[in-house]
């Protein structure tokens, strides 16, 4: 009787189990696809194959799972395992951000402030930045300053740029970093520092950030807050250079010409 009532016990409790992990798996599914199509993008834990990442993706995505409309509408945006197309990335995107995907919010304020995918428009662009940017996301909160430094989409603000600019650099933002160096070398909401500027331009470009590289370029190729060294200017304009960056590629030229003609 006994040994009857401990198999009843065990076989309740594999039920109980068995219940719970169904559960789970029903309302968890899409993140389980998501996360099957990640390993494949990222190619650490499958193969790295795109069009495979595409395809979990795309069922998690119509399925309304959020993260997974982001990673297809960066599939889009990127044209990995998909052709490139900007229209489907913004559309991806709106359906992540409605749901509140502060990543997703911050590229739907990108795609307005760029006019990709969609009709360009600045307010929308703050709109969405400001969304992002109230969750933390570091693309929303250097976007958003990025718009009070232009004064685009609200009224110019360099105080408000800086602001935003920190809080994004604070979290390892190339293009955050980049912005703040700027605001340094022109005194924009800071008081001018050209060695502060110094200091976070090499930041970025280390980073790999092309605008960044470029400005290193002509800090040294002008003695700018540095040594003047021409071996060191071809040096950072080389590495923006490489990246397809138009202006370190006309600097380049200039300084070997102006070597050769010396």
């Amino acid at each position: 009787m006994e040994q009857n009532h401990l198999t009843l016990k065990k076989s309740t409790k594999a039920i109980i189990v068995v219940c719970i992990t169904f559960i789970w798996l029903l309302f968890n599914w899409t993140s389980i696809l998501n996360s099957i199509g990640t390993w494949y993008a990222k190619g650490d834990i499958l193969p790295q194959d795109y069009k495979m990442a595409v395809k979990f993706f795309r069922i998690a995505a119509k399925y309304n799972n959020a993260t997974a409309q982001y990673n297809l509408a960066l599939s889009y945006d990127f044209g990995r395992g998909v052709r490139q197309n900007y229209n489907e990335a913004f559309k991806w995107y709106l359906k992540a951000a409605i749901k509140g995907q502060a990543q997703a919010q911050g590229n739907l304020g990108y795609c307005y402030k760029h006019g990709e995918g969609v009709e360009q428009n600045d307010s929308l662009a703050v709109e969405w930045y400001r969304k992002a940017s109230k969750q933390g996301n570091k693309a929303g909160l250097n976007g958003l300053g990025g718009c009070y430094y232009d004064g685009k989409g609200v009224e110019q603000n360099y105080l408000e740029a800086v602001k935003y600019f920190k809080k994004a650099a604070a979290q390892d933002s190339e293009a955050a970093i980049y912005n703040l160096a700027l605001c340094y070398e022109n005194g924009h909401g800071v008081e001018q520092n050209l060695d502060e500027a110094m200091k976070l331009y090499q930041q970025s470009a280390e980073k790999g950030d092309a605008k960044a590289q470029y400005k290193m370029g002509i800090f040294y190729k002008e003695g700018q807050g540095v040594e003047k060294s021409y071996t060191e200017a071809k040096n950072w304009l080389r590495k923006a250079a490489v990246q397809g960056y138009s202006k370190a590629i006309e600097e380049l030229r200039s300084i070997e010409d102006s070597i050769k003609i010396e």
